[in-house]
């Protein structure tokens, strides 16, 4: 598993600040404290009552957070199929979400390392289709239900962030490749 360090961070709970190091991983839990940070502060848990305790200070925990805060919680985004996308290629695959969604509209914010894929956009009433591009010299596989995003409902679609790597694409050609049950559409990709 591959985190990051933020340093120096103020961490505010209940009132009292403590300045630490932080370290991020890519978890799907609400929070994980560690510890380095419960041993220094004298930290407490009593998980049948649901409280932590701080240097005696006690801090009730919850999934839910402020009233006047709600948490955004995403939907995972999962590869229906196992699917073989070829070097130097972009490849449209079918994906399905982990729980119903309402007729809302939501984007896909791509979470994958092996190949590249733009966000998406959908309704909450059709079935997400992702878009995945090869750009390496080997084949990449990915498989039936590998997470490959995180859907959120969105109001306003987001303004995408400026890109400071930009691929020049020269050619693109179409061909057609049985995988499976169905056809997936495949492009193959010259690079400048």
């Amino acid at each position: 598993m591959k985190g990051y360090l933020v340093e120096p961070t103020s961490l505010e709970i209940n009132g009292k600040v403590y300045k630490e190091s932080i370290y991020v991983a890519p978890l799907e839990d609400t929070m994980l404290i560690g510890l380095d940070f419960m041993s220094k502060y004298q930290v407490t848990l009593d998980m049948k009552e649901g409280q932590l305790y701080i240097q005696g200070q006690q801090v009730p925990f919850t999934d839910e957070g402020d009233n006047s805060v709600q948490a955004v919680k995403g939907i995972n985004v999962r590869v229906k199929r196992k699917t073989h996308i070829p070097a130097r290629s972009v490849v449209r695959i079918p994906c399905t979400t982990e729980k119903q969604l309402n007729n809302e509209t939501y984007v896909i914010e791509p979470d994958i390392n092996t190949v590249l894929a733009p966000r998406v956009c959908f309704e909450g009433s059709g079935k997400p289709v992702m878009s995945f591009v090869n750009n390496s010299d080997n084949q990449v596989t990915l498989f039936k239900n590998q997470r490959v995003g995180v859907a959120f409902e969105v109001e306003e679609i987001p303004a995408i962030s400026e890109i400071s790597n930009k691929i020049t694409v020269s050619k693109v050609s179409q061909q057609r490749e049985q995988e499976g049950i169905g056809q997936l559409s495949s492009y193959r990709l010259k690079w400048l």
